[in-house]
């Protein structure tokens, strides 16, 4: 009795678990190419957004080299001078301001600071950016302290 009932069982047992495995193995199958397929779009937006984004800086390098080589041949570079510069050659919808930071030595410091001054920033001082505001910065071999700063018409926040 037990042997016929398993007999009977048997057939369609076998085709639910042969047709569960089949199944499973199809499902896989279209996960595979699924996964490719997104992986495939995602590759061709992701190169077509860094081709934007290596065109659109190389836009700005050379905006900036062109301010650097007015800059070099300037004799006399103010904080007006500078203004003027930007406005003729940055004008990038992806910059919000320009600077300038020059390379300053510690020997250079001082002269460097009173000279900020001279020319009307009463209390500028090279300064250190710290996580509680700014203060005045540590001697050091070489700062970069910001000497110009010029928002781009329209861009700054």
């Amino acid at each position: 009795m037990l042997r016929s009932l398993y007999l009977r069982l048997l057939p369609p047992l076998a085709v639910v678990c042969i047709g569960g495995l089949a199944s499973y193995w199809v499902f896989e199958q279209f996960q595979s190419v699924e996964a490719a397929r997104r992986l495939s779009d995602f590759t061709i937006l992701a190169d077509r957004h860094a081709a934007a984004l290596r065109s659109e800086m190389a836009v700005v390098v050379a905006r900036i080299q062109n301010i650097q080589q007015v800059y070099a041949a300037t004799d006399k570079f103010d904080a007006q001078g500078f203004a003027r510069i930007v406005r003729v050659f940055g004008k990038e919808r992806h910059v919000q301001a320009y600077e300038w930071a020059p390379r300053v030595s510690a020997a250079e410091r001082d002269a460097f600071e009173r000279a900020a001054r001279a020319e009307g920033l009463k209390a500028y001082m090279v300064r250190d950016i710290l996580p509680d505001g700014m203060d005045t910065a540590t001697r050091r071999e070489e700062h970069f302290p910001v000497r110009f700063l010029e928002s781009v018409e329209g861009n700054a926040n």
